[in-house]
Order: C-alpha cells, then sequence, then structure tokens
C-alpha cells in the first residue's frame, strides 16, 4: 500500500483527531494539550503517545520595545529538538503504519518559536533583543516542517496531521 499524507482541518471538537486515530497502528505526537490531550476513550489502539506540554514565555520585567512587551523564550527549542528525537526514532520503528500530528497548528507554532529562540540566544549586534520573526526569516522554520511533511512518505508511513481554525496562522 502506497502511504498518503494528509491534512484535517476544522473547528474545535470536530472529530478531527478520532478521524486522524482511525489510521492504522498510529504513533501520536500531541501538541494540543490545551483540551487535555488525546481523550482516554481514543487512546486504545495507539502505538505510542508522544505529549508536548508548551514551553512558557517570560515577560521581561518592565522592558518594552516600542508597544511591545519584551518576551523571552525558554524551552521552545529543547521542545522543538525533542520532537525532532522522538520523530526520527518513528520514522524508523517498524511496529507502527502512520504518524499522527495534533495539532499542526501548534507545531508549526513551536517551529516558529523555536526559531525566534534561537535568534533570541545568539544575537547579531550586543545588546540585540529579538520580540518577532521578520517576513524574510520564516523561511527556516518553513523549511524545517517541509521537511517534516515530506519524511513520512519517504519511510513509507502515512503522515496524517490535524489543523484548528485559528484567526491568525
Amino acid at each position: 500500500m502506497t502511504p498518503i499524507s494528509l491534512g484535517i482541518w476544522g473547528p474545535t471538537g470536530t472529530t478531527k483527531s478520532s478521524i486522524a486515530l482511525s489510521f492504522p497502528r498510529p504513533v501520536v505526537f500531541d501538541f494540543d494539550l490545551r483540551l487535555g490531550g488525546v481523550k482516554p476513550e481514543l487512546r486504545a489502539g495507539i502505538v505510542r503517545l508522544h505529549e508536548y506540554p508548551k514551553p512558557v514565555k517570560i515577560p521581561m520585567s518592565g522592558e518594552t520595545r516600542g508597544n511591545q512587551v519584551k518576551i523571552k523564550l525558554e524551552g521552545y527549542r529543547e521542545m522543538y529538538d525533542k520532537f525532532v528525537q522522538d520523530f526520527v526514532k518513528e520514522l524508523k520503528s517498524s511496529d507502527s503504519d502512520s504518524l499522527v500530528i495534533d495539532t499542526g497548528t501548534q507545531m508549526r507554532e513551536i517551529t516558529n518559536a523555536c526559531y525566534l529562540q534561537e535568534l533570541q540566544e545568539m544575537p547579531s549586534k550586543p545588546g540585540e533583543f529579538r520580540v518577532q520573526l521578520q517576513q524574510y526569516e520564516y523561511g527556516t522554520p518553513n523549511d524545517r516542517i517541509q521537511a517534516i511533511y515530506q519524511s513520512g512518505k519517504l519511510a513509507g508511513k502515512n503522515l496524517v496531521i490535524t489543523h484548528y481554525e485559528d484567526d491568525e496562522y
């Protein structure tokens, strides 16, 4: 059977995760812990569940840039690195046929924040502190996500990614 890549998009509570978990022998990468993660009644057929609680954004006391409060990111790079390590391990595993990312919306946010954290940790100028990515800087996180999207099929596994509606992607 030829593996497929599938994106499932819709509002919260529309069975996106349930559909994704109906794929054969799924391994789940759960970034969507805001609603309590994968519901217990859906866990029965899961081969493995990797959960990634969202790190904290720490406001820098009293420091602003224009009207933006400076936010120091901690834990995003480490979480992304852990996800990539887990993902590569599961690409090589023989006891699963499907990889489920729940949600791709959160994974994208974490990938972008990881890159911003990297830039915060290595400022290009002394005293520089980054509060957001510039439009031209999204190439690096986009490349990282594209590599994840392509890897499932290359490894012979289904890749199912859920996305929820969001005003700001």
